[in-house]
């Protein structure tokens, strides 16, 4: 059964991630490996922009998990850190089905003159993030997650047609 209609949608407006690199994006055609949805994932800087984000982020995980009864944590859950690499990276998702169960239309994305386009972010593009964070409960635990809304695409990997540039997905 979907908890789609259970999300407590903790902020009343997006919020705007920091700058950071892209990593494996299915904005156009949903990713179908479980249950079918739209995702990125953003790597990011190391600034203080960044701390400041993930900070927020945790104080409204901890909001969330203290209102339903769970102890505060200073590990934000949907922060995933790459030991080996030192990153530190974000996965965003929305599902790709309404809760009607009519198909969600893909993603927006646009460019840093905020114009709509079609191309989804290459691996090493630059870009940010608007999305809204949703607390959920199932039988498996409680969390946050980071719904998307739209993509920005501030600046493109450096190269042309023959540059080694690379699709995002393995």
């Amino acid at each position: 059964m979907s908890n789609k209609n259970r999300i407590d949608w903790l902020s009343k407006s997006n919020i705007t991630s920091p700058l950071g690199t892209a990593r494996y994006s299915y904005l156009r055609e949903p990713d179908t490996k479980c249950e079918p949805c739209f995702r990125i994932t953003l790597e990011l800087d190391e600034n203080q922009e960044t701390e400041d984000f993930l900070a927020n982020l945790l104080d409204i995980q901890n909001n969330f998990m203290t209102g339903k009864g769970e102890g505060e944590s200073t590990k934000l859950k949907c922060l995933k850190i790459d030991a080996d690499k030192g990153t530190k990276s974000i996965q965003f998702k929305s599902s790709a089905t309404l809760a009607s169960g009519e198909a969600r239309p893909p993603i927006k994305i646009f460019d840093a003159s905020n114009q709509q386009i079609v191309e989804e972010p290459w691996g090493g593009d630059r870009i940010r993030v608007s999305f809204k964070p949703g607390g959920w409960e199932s039988g498996f635990g409680i969390g946050v997650k980071l719904y998307m809304s739209v993509v920005q695409v501030i600046e493109k990997e450096g190269g042309g047609g023959g540059s080694g540039r690379r699709r995002l997905r393995r």
